[in-house]
C-alpha cells in the first residue's frame, strides 16, 4: 500500500538539502524533483521507513524553509517524501525558475584523410 497521493506533475531540481529526524540533521542530501506535495532526494547511507515523520531544511528563494513531510517510499539511492501541507510557492518558484540550456557536446574533429584531403 502506498502513501502517496500526488496531483501536480514532477518537475526537476538540483540543490542541497538536510533531512532532519528525531531532531537529527542527517548527512546532506539532495534534491532531485519536486511536486506541489512532495520532493524525491537523493540520499546515501540513510534507510528510512515509509511513514517517517522528517522534516526538511534548505536555503531557497531567499529564505529558509523547514517543511515537515513523511517518506512515502524508498530505494534506488532515493527517498520520496509527501509534504504535510502542499508546498505552492516553493512549487511554483521552482516552475518559474529559469532552466539552464542544455549542454551540446563539443563538434567532432574529422581527420583530413577520412575526408579526402
Amino acid at each position: 500500500m502506498s502513501l502517496e497521493h500526488r496531483y501536480s506533475a514532477r518537475h526537476p531540481v538540483h540543490f542541497a538539502v538536510d533531512l532532519i529526524y528525531r531532531g537529527r540533521r542527517l548527512p546532506t542530501a539532495r534534491a532531485c524533483d519536486i511536486a506541489l506535495e512532495g520532493m524525491r532526494v537523493a540520499v546515501t547511507g540513510i534507510t528510512l521507513p515509509t511513514g517517517t515523520p522528517v522534516e526538511l531544511a534548505f536555503r531557497r528563494w531567499g529564505r529558509e524553509w523547514l517543511i515537515p513531510a513523511v517518506v512515502v517510499h524508498m530505494g534506488g539511492g532515493s527517498v520520496g517524501l509527501m509534504f504535510r501541507e502542499p508546498q505552492a510557492v516553493l512549487y511554483h518558484n521552482e516552475l518559474d525558475a529559469p532552466r539552464p540550456a542544455p549542454v551540446q557536446p563539443p563538434p567532432v574533429a574529422v581527420a583530413a584523410s577520412r575526408i579526402g584531403l
